[in-house]
């Protein structure tokens, strides 16, 4: 775990960072200075360009996780991958261009419906997503090469203070709101180019056309894999990302930031989710190349603690001040209808975070085709709840929060059963039953703290509450020895630093 710990530890850093800088733009900035309608369609076009990416990618980026080990070669510049995998994609937005451009006409006025800045401001959906498309490709390159740190730098926290400065532009009236879109999407253009600038600067740049992977004794196992990788970024992105193009495209567009705007307030808890994910990639394939089964169920279930304690953690912190949240926004009483979407999509990303990384064990595995049918039935399944719970009972937003923890929770508890019949690998022990009822009394205590009437004051009695009553006996009973040990390196550093 010690390149992971490292990494992992620097980018969950940055993460919180910008989480931090999130917050700030959510409740000061984005909901002050935008109307509605306005930061809906900015997080629309954020939306679909997520949906969209992993269909263009055509597998690219499991591909890249699963093979870089085999080709990797400094001296031979990698056998021609990277130039290989910039192809890949290059062929899938091809053809989504041109499609776009056969059913342009039929979108736009759909689109128009809905709301008029969503038809005149759609087509900058197709840069964005190029932009975006590219950029996945070089971040997870950069992360198997266990670089991760200066990639979510840029991505995590530059695109946050650049779009929160061009919203400020935009309040002053020194831009208009064309102005404002045409920005966002130079952002991510900008996103990229840094991120290939520091590819270059590792020396890993290597994309002069060499053919030398199409002419090795794998490439028919890439073929293989690549259908199954469309196929499971497709099912994927329905699952984890169709909620907000859905709110967009079937609700309205002033839900879209309602609900846009709770789930960046959820996101929070997933912070190290992310980081742990990236730079056990490679972890995991260099252990399936060595057959390591001990290696992998060990890091399986400590993923599934530390990402339940610290999920758990965040969650109750948010929830205990959940109403001084919303008091401190403006427009509190529009934004504070995404109330019930914050609890439920907090609650999926706890279970999803709980299981560990079950999901990159099977798809790097030989098992990867269980994984990619079944993130198709769940996909399946989610966008058919979207429907019945927006169209048939009409739950509006909290139908489509409903929807994602139940695709999430079929989806995780399938992976772990398949795990436990097929490799007798499982990430629970008493110290994940320990860490939910620990949450649960901290979260009644807490809530029973009377009010001093004054929100910050409030905000801050009830974190330092869910703080000691949850976390100090984690520490003290040593539930997790990986969060043990980095207190007390933490605790090193500070005596060696301080006087």
């Amino acid at each position: 775990m010690g390149v992971i710990q490292r990494q992992g530890g620097k980018e969950s850093i940055i993460r919180f960072g910008s989480i931090i800088l999130g917050f700030v733009n959510t409740i000061f900035i984005y909901t002050y200075f935008l109307e509605g309608r306005e930061l809906g369609l900015i997080r629309f076009l954020q939306a679909t360009a997520s949906l969209f990416v992993p269909f263009l990618a055509l597998g690219v980026v499991s591909i890249i996780n699963r093979y870089f080990t085999f080709y990797k070669d400094q001296e031979k510049q990698h056998n021609g991958f990277l130039f290989f995998c910039l192809i890949i994609p290059t062929v899938g937005f091809l053809l989504f261009l041109i499609l776009s451009l056969v059913f342009w006409e039929e979108m736009s006025i759909y689109y128009y419906s809905k709301n008029l800045l969503f038809g005149k401001y759609l087509h900058f959906a197709i840069p964005i997503i190029f932009f975006e498309l590219y950029r996945q490709v070089f971040t997870n390159y950069s992360g198997v090469h266990f670089r991760i740190v200066i990639p979510s730098l840029i991505n995590e926290i530059g695109i946050k203070i650049f779009v929160s400065s061009l919203v400020v532009l935009y309040a002053f009236a020194w831009i208009n709101f064309q102005g404002l879109i045409i920005g966002i999407t130079a952002i991510y253009g900008s996103i990229l180019m840094a991120t290939i600038f520091y590819i270059h600067h590792l020396g890993q740049l290597f994309v002069k056309p060499s053919f030398a992977v199409f002419r090795s004794e794998k490439i028919r196992d890439i073929a293989t894999f690549s259908v199954y990788g469309i196929l499971g970024g497709i099912g994927s992105q329905l699952v984890n990302r169709i909620d907000a193009f859905m709110v967009g495209t079937f609700i309205g567009v002033t839900e879209t930031a309602i609900f846009t705007t709770a789930a960046h307030i959820a996101i929070v808890i997933e912070v190290p989710q992310r980081s742990l994910e990236k730079i056990s990639l490679p972890v995991i394939a260099d252990a399936w190349k060595k057959n390591d089964l001990l290696g992998l169920n060990t890091l399986y279930y400590k993923s599934s603690l530390n990402q339940l304690i610290f999920g758990v953690w965040v969650f109750l912190g948010i929830w205990v001040s959940i109403d001084e949240l919303f008091l401190l926004m403006p427009k509190t009483e529009i934004y504070q209808t995404g109330k019930t979407v914050i609890l439920i999509l907090g609650i999926a990303k706890i279970i999803d975070m709980g299981t560990g990384v079950n999901t990159q064990i099977i798809s790097l595995s030989k098992y990867y085709r269980f994984n990619f049918y079944l993130v198709l039935v769940v996909a399946v399944c989610n966008v058919a709840l979207n429907l019945i719970f927006i169209n048939v009972m009409e739950l509006g937003i909290n139908g489509v929060a409903l929807a994602t923890l139940t695709s999430l929770v079929i989806f995780n508890f399938c992976k772990c059963l398949y795990l436990k019949i097929k490799l007798d690998m499982n990430p629970f022990k008493w110290t994940t039953l320990a860490v939910i009822l620990l949450g649960l009394t901290t979260y009644v205590l807490v809530d029973n703290i009377p009010s001093t009437n004054h929100i910050i004051l409030d905000m801050i009695i009830n974190s330092i509450g869910v703080t000691i009553l949850f976390l100090v006996p984690i520490v003290y009973f040593e539930i997790s020895k990986d969060i043990n040990s980095i207190l007390k390196k933490g605790v090193e550093l500070l005596k060696k630093y301080l006087p």
